[in-house]
């Protein structure tokens, strides 16, 4: 709850353990543990790891309550290796994890359910970051499941369970759902007193704008997001992938309106700058960069990120980053925007239901084909979009009505 006061008892521990670490009973301390989280809360990864690396080689696997401990610490190593965005790594981590948690035999206490469901969601998290969705959506329906099991004291972790969940339906074009399940998840904040200063509610925030975003809700989404950038900013002392979520959001609502392109370029300026430093092939930094480049009218720049997604053939990128992408190679370089929309209908067809990008990508396809005086395919991918419009309120589905009505002649 009070995020600030927690760091300072953390740095403290930290310090205590370069004199204790091989001191068995003060390093299976729950105090290192904690101050462990606190590190990988606020953005100090390497200090959570080393903290882990320590507190991990003073428990063995031969009882149920080391391997409960172990179970949940390598679940937070998970979660460190996430946000420095090794997804393949947290993934790992985050599997060992429940390997352990399945190990155990015979445990009904509330703990044993609660964590097993925090590893569960964990595990589905990581295959959600790596655009497994139907794998991403089985763990999340077996953490759901696990929490009937979980104790009412508990509330709070379930509701930050539904607020992973209501990103993932985000992410799989549930959006209308997803904006249902976040406005339970607040009320559900509100009830067990998580704080305006959490980072639980803060994270919650930036998704959901994200969501209300997508449902060309700016207002609210707006007011959202403004609350999230000052939480994370009360909570954290240095420029963290938290931040620059928010921060990237915010830039995405001042983009709608032109008037304001100064403003979003300063947001996706500040925002790049955050995610290069974690990762420079990450969705957050390729994205801030390509929408930096459409509110600056910078031709080159998109050019710059269509390399780095074309040179990493093994990371897959969000859809919402490479539609981004293509709207700023659209105007410039149409050849660059087909390849990079293939790429993105090809995440889409894995989909069991159409989602909702899927009009907008054929959109501006169709216009990319236009552009290169190829009117016969511009005309088959703008008749896929006129027959892919779903879901109404979609900024998606908006954008893509602007695309259809300059070609009209061809969708007739």
């Amino acid at each position: 709850i009070d995020t600030l006061s927690r760091l300072k008892y953390a740095e403290y521990v930290y310090n205590i353990i370069d004199l204790k670490k091989e001191e068995c009973k003060f390093c299976r301390h729950l105090a290192v543990k904690e101050a462990a989280l606190v590190f990988k809360e606020v953005g100090k990864y390497n200090l959570s790891k080393k903290l882990l690396d320590v507190i991990i080689s003073h428990y063995q696997y031969t009882t149920d309550e080391d391997k409960l401990v172990l179970a949940e610490l390598y679940n937070n190593y998970s979660k460190v290796y996430s946000m420095e965005s090794n997804i393949l790594m947290a993934l790992k981590q985050a599997q060992y994890a429940e390997l352990i948690i399945d190990s155990i035999n015979n445990d009904n206490s509330e703990n044993y359910y609660y964590l097993q469901m925090i590893i569960k969601k964990t595990v589905g998290m990581q295959y959600a970051h790596l655009r497994k969705n139907e794998n991403a959506l089985e763990k999340m329906r077996e953490a759901i499941e696990i929490s009937k099991k979980v104790s009412e004291s508990q509330r709070h972790q379930i509701a930050n369970l539904y607020s992973d969940y209501s990103m993932l339906l985000c992410d799989t074009g549930e959006i209308c759902e997803s904006i249902n399940a976040y406005q339970q998840v607040i009320k559900l904040y509100d009830e067990c007193g998580i704080t305006k200063n959490s980072p639980w509610r803060n994270t919650t925030y930036t998704n959901y704008a994200d969501s209300l975003i997508l449902n060309s809700q700016y207002e609210d989404a707006i007011y959202f997001e403004y609350q999230a950038l000052l939480g994370k900013y009360c909570c954290y002392e240095e420029d963290n992938l938290a931040i620059a979520n928010a921060l990237l959001g915010m830039g995405h609502i001042y983009r709608v309106e032109k008037r304001l392109w100064d403003i979003s370029a300063l947001f996706y300026s500040k925002a790049a700058n955050i995610f290069k430093k974690i990762s420079p092939i990450c969705d957050g930094y390729c994205d801030s960069i390509a929408c930096f480049a459409i509110v600056t009218e910078n031709r080159e720049i998109p050019l710059e990120v269509y390399d780095i997604i074309t040179s990493n053939s093994t990371k897959i990128y969000l859809v919402p980053t490479l539609i981004d992408i293509m709207c700023s190679l659209k105007d410039v370089y149409p050849k660059q925007t087909i390849l990079i929309g293939e790429k993105a209908i090809n995440i889409l067809e894995n989909n069991k239901k159409c989602h909702v990008a899927k009009q907008y990508v054929y959109a501006l396809i169709g216009e990319a084909y236009y552009r290169l005086n190829d009117k016969i395919e511009a005309r088959e991918y703008l008749l896929k979009s006129a027959n892919n419009r779903i879901f109404p309120t979609s900024s998606y589905y908006i954008e893509t009505t602007k695309i259809l009505g300059e070609m009209p002649s061809l969708i007739e």
